[in-house]
């Protein structure tokens, strides 16, 4: 290995670590919020890999991420509940801007998965078919039907203020 070689990986290496701080050290929770915070499943499956890995809870599905999020609350305008024929989802609508960079994203990542994180806990997670165009998400999630709406209360409540 050259010299340029070297400098290159230790500022490739010295970049991801103060991306993993800054992932760890996110914002405080308050015990009656949630803090919706949506990551994309890693291109390239390491099984050394760990320190990124959702593991959701009722599946028990391990899903390698990247160690940042795609989209956080900061891109949503609104969470509603849906009924659907396979049950109550999750719809997430998006900002105009973050519904373009959805659309992009969900149409260069089609087969990763999008894992949706509440406060600390990872609760599901949607593979991309294809592009999403009209900026919703819905997504199931592995909590029982019942704790969605108070969920979707508590999000929109937050969105509200900020």
């Amino acid at each position: 290995m050259n010299i340029r070689s070297i400098v290159s990986l230790l500022f490739i290496t010295l970049a991801l670590m103060a991306s993993a701080s800054c992932v760890s050290s996110g914002r405080k929770q308050d015990k009656n919020t949630y803090d919706p915070r949506f990551f994309l499943e890693h291109a390239h499956q390491d099984s050394q890999r760990q320190e990124y890995r959702a593991v959701l809870p009722v599946s028990r599905s391990e899903i390698e991420l990247l160690p940042f999020p795609a989209f956080d609350q900061e891109d949503l305008q609104k969470v509603d509940v849906v009924a659907l024929p396979m049950g109550k989802a999750l719809a997430f609508r998006f900002k105009p801007e973050a519904s373009r960079h959805l659309m992009s994203t969900s149409a260069t990542a089609t087969g990763r998965r999008l894992v949706l994180a509440l406060g600390n806990r990872f609760l599901g997670a949607r593979r991309f078919e294809g592009a999403l165009t009209d900026g919703v998400f819905i997504l199931f999630v592995e909590l029982p039907d019942e704790e969605l709406e108070p969920i979707a209360r508590s999000i929109n409540a937050s969105i509200a203020k900020h």
